[in-house]
C-alpha cells in the first residue's frame, strides 16, 4: 500500500540553469550598465517603449563612422555594442511615449 518516494536529489535551478544564466548575462552587465568589447562598448538599455529602427537611426546619428551596432533583444533588454557609452538622456529622446 505504501510507495516508494525516491530519494534521488533534485536537479537545482543553478545546475540546470547556471550555464544558460551565465551566457545571458556573462559580457553584457546589467541595464545601463556598459562593458567594454574589442569594437567598443557594449550596453543593455530597457526595450520599453524603444523600437529597434529608431534605436538603429540613433547610433547612426550618432557615429556616422559605424553602421553595424550589433543591436540584439534579450528578455526586455535592447544590447547594442557603440564606440562610447551612449546617455539615457539620448536614448529617451526616441522612445514613444
Amino acid at each position: 500500500m505504501f510507495s516508494r518516494r525516491s530519494t534521488a536529489p533534485k536537479p537545482s535551478d543553478s545546475s540546470v540553469h547556471g550555464s544558460e544564466r551565465s551566457s545571458r548575462s556573462g559580457s553584457t552587465g546589467h541595464a545601463g550598465t556598459p562593458t567594454t568589447d574589442s569594437g567598443g562598448i557594449i550596453q543593455n538599455v530597457t526595450s520599453r517603449y524603444l523600437k529597434k529602427e529608431s534605436l538603429q537611426a540613433l547610433l547612426e546619428d550618432l557615429f556616422p563612422e559605424q553602421t553595424d551596432f550589433k543591436i540584439r533583444q534579450r528578455e526586455d533588454l535592447w544590447c547594442f555594442t557603440a564606440p562610447r557609452k551612449v546617455e539615457e538622456s539620448e536614448i529617451d529622446r526616441i522612445r514613444d511615449f
